[in-house]
């Protein structure tokens, strides 16, 4: 897309009102009257993806150089845990790497196509208590 495309089509969201965030390789953008709304309407919407943009937007960068499964593989060097005893549970491709560092990756139904396509099963949504029964299968309760 041409930035003279790229221009016109923020200007016809912005005018829309319509929120936009902008993912490059490095880094994504979020415009203000995003994270505004969000300020304002998160706490009487019961949505974690919400609420991941909202911590997302007040760093305004997201740095390739960490991500959750690197944070994954510190954490059991830290504890000393083996890998194989690990167990990530995600639904975006924010959590790709994490399910790509654990030995059994769980997607959730309302998540990510992609995700769901490398996860080791994928589970019920949120809404229908999916982790309750990713747990239940697991063994884990």
């Amino acid at each position: 897309m041409t930035s003279e495309r790229q221009a016109r089509v923020l200007d016809v969201f912005k005018e829309s009102g319509i929120y936009r965030t902008i993912g490059g390789r490095n880094c994504s953008y979020t415009d203000e009257g995003f994270k505004e709304f969000l300020a304002e309407n998160a706490g009487s919407v019961a949505n974690s993806e919400m609420l991941r943009w909202r911590i997302q937007i007040e760093s305004e960068l997201a740095s390739k150089a960490f991500n959750k499964g690197k944070a994954v593989e510190r954490l059991c060097e830290f504890l000393g845990v083996s890998r194989a005893d690990t167990i990530a549970v995600g639904d975006s491709m924010n959590d790709l790497e994490m399910i790509r560092a654990v030995e059994i990756g769980v997607c959730m139904e309302n998540g990510s196509l992609s995700l769901k396509k490398i996860a080791d099963m994928v589970c019920p949504s949120v809404t229908e208590d999916g982790l309750y029964s990713a747990f239940e299968k697991l063994r884990l309760i």
